[in-house]
């Protein structure tokens, strides 16, 4: 059974909508939405609320209808904080999702590693 460990958040003000569960020492969350300078702040506190060393956080992208390029920078600020925190990150987003988009405009998509599943 999945634990929930209160990642349900819907900030309609912000045009961002989080949802996701614990397997084991994998958090997944799916972000929905539009993820840019006004709803960034709201995605790196729910992660650094519900993240442990040694965990993986697999960030499930295919829902965001709007990212733009201060988007792109808080995930690539959530794959640095990765690194320096000691648990593992996985941004997963589809052929043709709007961060594969935004990623490709600003040439970023080296920066920032996606994969299809």
């Amino acid at each position: 059974m999945a634990d929930t460990r209160g990642v349900q958040r819907d900030g309609h003000d912000m045009g961002l909508e989080l949802s996701g569960w614990c397997e084991g020492t994998t958090l997944r969350i799916v972000v929905a939405g539009e993820l840019d300078i006004s709803s960034g702040d709201d995605l790196t506190t729910a992660i650094e609320a519900l993240i442990e060393p040694g965990m993986d956080l697999v960030l499930d992208l295919d829902g965001l209808t709007f990212v733009d390029s201060a988007g792109v920078r808080v995930l690539m600020r959530i794959a640095d904080a990765a690194a320096r925190s000691y648990f593992s990150v996985r941004f997963v987003a589809l052929d043709g999702a709007a961060i594969r988009r935004t990623a490709a405009a600003l040439d970023a998509t080296s920066l920032l590693p996606l994969v299809a599943r």
